[in-house]
């Protein structure tokens, strides 16, 4: 880990915050004005459960306190706040977007008006998928390119769009939201968000899990610890039930990874989250759906592998700062 006491006095401070289903990651990440095409430096980094169960205000408050706790552990001055989140943010107000069983409450938290209230500093916020695809066109895999789409296959299943090396929002910040997309395979599955029919209930991390015990996270026999990579690793291991839920989601996802193909026509779309890493079987189902539906004239766009890791959000929420707050 880096320290803070060596950055220029030129440089940008940001409190990044990773607003994710499972745990909040935070970090101290300091931008150089002089030296912008440069990876940022990242200091102090954090990881707190997220304990969303617990609802919209107790998640809150868990953020507050990393973002006080990351404050004080930094020795230069802080110059903003940004935030990026599971459910997205409009762009205009901040208040998160998407109402969702993954984090029951948060749906609807103002979150500029509240940490700009809170630290008297200025804040952004933005989907965190957005914010990992920004800091991998930035700095990552997506870097020079002029379309590309980034997909976060983790807990839940997200999208973004990154264009002439800018994320697009959309009117309502949830632009390249794909795991809403509909797929005939999740007809009777009911998504995060409330509705039957969307690639997420089939394909994300959450579903994976659900649909290898046949119970819902909400039934008491459901085991939180047999989770999607423990399916894949039974399948991986030659189990047939993990071996059929995993290339029935991977297959899914990359039918409608041909879709956004179409839809987006970008360079790469590049693959992040732990699902991402679930091995050879999830991956040849993903690539053969996804060939299986391709059109001639987008036959090479390929699927990558994301570049920056797990830091990538913090990277991408640091740069939407800069974007904001620096020109």
């Amino acid at each position: 880990m880096q320290s803070d006491m060596n950055t220029h006095p030129d440089d940008t401070h940001i409190i990044c915050i990773d607003v994710g289903g499972t745990k909040v990651r935070g970090a101290c990440v300091s931008i150089s004005p002089l030296t912008l095409h440069d990876i940022p430096r990242i200091d102090h980094v954090q990881t707190v459960p997220s304990d969303a169960l617990q609802g919209g205000e107790r998640l809150y408050r868990r953020v507050v306190a990393l973002i006080h706790d990351l404050i004080d552990q930094c020795s230069c001055l802080i110059d903003g706040i940004a935030v990026d989140t599971t459910g997205g943010t409009d762009p205009h107000t901040g208040v998160v977007v998407m109402k969702s069983t993954l984090l029951p409450g948060w749906g609807g938290t103002d979150l500029r008006c509240d940490l700009e209230h809170e630290f008297s500093l200025p804040v952004v916020t933005l989907g965190d998928v957005q914010a990992h695809a920004l800091g991998e066109a930035r700095w990552g895999a997506a870097r020079g390119d002029r379309c590309a789409l980034v997909v976060g296959v983790g807990t839940g299943l997200g999208g973004a769009l990154i264009v002439d090396g800018h994320v697009l929002l959309g009117a309502h910040g949830v632009a390249g939201e794909i795991g809403h997309m509909f797929h005939p395979a999740a007809i009777k599955r009911r998504c995060s968000c409330g509705r039957y029919g969307h690639i997420e209930s089939i394909a994300a991390g959450g579903a994976i899990a659900e649909i290898y015990q046949g119970l819902s996270k909400q039934d008491p026999g459901f085991n939180t610890l047999l989770d999607a990579q423990e399916v894949a690793r039974r399948a991986e291991g030659g189990e047939g039930h993990a071996i059929s839920v995993i290339q029935s989601a991977g297959k899914a996802l990359g039918e409608v990874l041909a879709t956004c193909s179409h839809m987006f026509d970008p360079e790469r779309i590049i693959l992040t989250g732990s699902v991402s890493e679930a091995g050879p079987i999830w991956r040849h189902a993903l690539e053969e759906g996804y060939r299986s539906q391709l059109l001639v004239s987008s036959a090479d766009v390929p699927l990558c592998d994301a570049r920056l890791g797990s830091y990538a959000p913090l990277y991408g929420a640091a740069a939407f700062f800069a974007d904001v707050h620096m020109r």
